[in-house]
């Protein structure tokens, strides 16, 4: 399992990716913070590689190995990709090991919220790596991967409570 280690490392990578998912639709940017979530409580780390992108730089992307030298990187025209209307996000791991990395995990996480995942427009992105909205009006549904134990806390902190009010009471008698 990758387990990161250093707090500074833990810190720059919440950042970066919460800056990514501003730049996508909010509905997608909330699936996929459960998405790494979801993939943290298994023990790893994943980032956000690819949010937002442009339309002039995905079309200078698709030029590339067609009318621009190098090796043909992306499938699809900026209006036909889903990062160009901020309804789709790629995500990769980090201090991924020697190890296969766990892409079914995300694909596990997205099929319970209704997205999409697959190898997006990236030619050669691995299964699992590129996440979407079925359509513009996609609501996420309410399920919670990774749950928080909301009645397990309150319920703890109603017995810390009790008990202290109880010393109080003893106290002064």
């Amino acid at each position: 399992m990758n387990v990161l280690s250093n707090l500074a490392d833990q810190i720059s990578i919440v950042r970066a990716n919460r800056w990514k998912l501003s730049q996508v639709k909010p509905q997608l940017a909330a699936a996929c913070f459960q998405i790494i979530e979801y993939v943290r409580s298994k023990g790893h780390c994943l980032v956000v590689v690819q949010g937002y992108r442009p339309p002039e730089i995905q079309d200078w992307l698709y030029e590339r190995g067609r009318s621009r030298p190098g090796d043909i990187i992306v499938n699809d025209r900026a209006n036909e990709c889903k990062y160009t209307t901020g309804e789709a996000v790629a995500f990769g791991f980090f201090n991924a090991g020697s190890t296969p990395e766990p892409f079914h995990l995300i694909n596990e996480a997205a099929n319970k919220l209704g997205l999409i995942c697959s190898d997006g427009c990236d030619v050669n992105a691995p299964k699992g790596q590129h996440v979407e909205m079925p359509s513009a009006n996609y609501v996420m549904p309410t399920v919670e991967l990774v749950p928080r134990f909301r009645a397990l806390k309150i319920i703890a902190a109603a017995a810390v409570l009790l008990a202290l009010i109880v010393i109080l009471i003893g106290l002064f008698k």
